[in-house]
């Protein structure tokens, strides 16, 4: 009958003591560990506890290591192409379209840069030197340019299963010649070019240009720079997109940038054409920021109706739209909604109409183009 009241009363012991606050509730040791206890200074105390403080390992009071929150991850943004030649920092501003100066302005540096400035009249040029001196080519040959300094043209060849490449280098050193509309120019740098053809049909080229030099001007020389890449292919199904991530032009006091610029020219044919390539429209379109010292800064231009058999300065119809402290268009065509070859147009409102593209180019090339 004891052993069965202990049995129910060392129970009831327990929970009283946690009612009543006691901290612990020590049950009989043996003798032997008793005698531990005391030869241990300190032995059987029972440190406090802080359950808030982890331990030195990231462990919480259980023992289980805490991870903490993930940190929201950030999606970088694509940095800003760097633009080593903008002294006075125009791509930080937008420029104004608010006549039709500020517009044309815009449009005539536009066409200045966008086909790689004045470096393909350059190379026609070089490239016409080298023809003079046919069946004695080789990689790393240096040419006289036609009035003082020289060039060197390199070549490689890569090929591949699927694809063949080519790499062209031409380095420039005090190459001196009427390389741009009869003006004369002396080049120093560097000017190369890698094209990949694919067995799909498709053509890559990628260029670099990194140019300096002079624009000799009667008395006056001004400076001349060249410095940016550009990515031109050629689709299987034809056409022409061209991407320039940065390129920077300087000439003399006037400076025109283009930053994340795409150019495309589409090819369509009409359908059941007997000829169809006699029968095909080229359609442009134009999408990237321009960057203008004598436009005041910048416009990011677009092209909301493709440019339709576009031989600048003119289009059959289609329309540009330049988007800066005013949005501008140029209509041409259909496009107008009038009578006109060409218009401008300032925030929806009739600036200038021009009855024929000759009228329009006048007003360009007044201005520069």
């Amino acid at each position: 009958m004891w052993s069965g009241k202990l049995r129910l009363t060392v129970p009831l012991l327990l929970v009283l003591a946690m009612l009543s606050g006691c901290t612990a509730f020590k049950p009989m040791a043996s003798s032997a560990q008793e005698e531990q206890d005391e030869q241990t200074p300190g032995a059987g105390a029972i440190e406090p506890v802080d359950v808030d403080r982890e331990s030195a390992d990231g462990a919480d009071e259980n023992g289980v290591e805490e991870v903490p929150p993930a940190e929201p991850v950030e999606t970088m943004a694509e940095p800003e192409p760097v633009l080593r030649f903008d002294k006075e920092e125009w791509s930080g501003q937008k420029a104004s379209m608010a006549s039709g100066d500020d517009v044309r302005l815009a449009f005539s540096a536009l066409h200045q840069v966008v086909g790689g400035a004045f470096m393909e009249s350059v190379i026609e040029r070089v490239e016409s030197i080298m023809g003079l001196e046919f069946g004695k080519e080789g990689s790393g040959r240096v040419y006289r340019c036609p009035e003082d300094g020289y060039f060197v043209h390199s070549r490689e060849e890569f090929r591949s299963r699927n694809s063949g490449e080519s790499a062209f280098l031409f380095e420039f050193d005090h190459c001196k010649g009427s390389f741009l509309a009869g003006r004369m120019i002396t080049l120093n740098g560097s000017y190369s070019r890698r094209i990949q053809a694919t067995t799909a049909g498709e053509d890559l080229i990628e260029v670099a240009y990194d140019l300096e030099g002079v624009i000799h001007e009667g008395r006056e020389d001004k400076e001349l720079r060249l410095r940016g890449t550009q990515d031109k292919r050629h689709p299987a199904v034809g056409g022409v997109i061209r991407f320039t991530p940065a390129l920077e032009f300087v000439l003399g006091d006037d400076y025109i940038a283009m930053t994340n610029f795409t150019e495309k020219t589409l090819v369509s044919n009409e359908a059941g054409a007997e000829f169809p390539s006699f029968s095909s429209t080229f359609e442009t379109v134009y999408e990237g920021r321009l960057v203008s010292s004598a436009a005041g800064g910048y416009v990011d231009i677009t092209t909301p109706v493709h440019l339709v058999r576009s031989y600048p300065p003119c289009a059959a119809e289609g329309l540009y739209r330049f988007s800066g402290v005013q949005s501008a268009e140029i209509r041409f065509g259909d496009s107008t909604n009038t009578p006109d070859r060409a218009t401008i147009e300032i925030d929806n409102a009739l600036m200038e109409s021009y009855g024929d593209c000759q009228e329009f180019a006048r007003e360009i090339g007044r201005i520069g183009m």
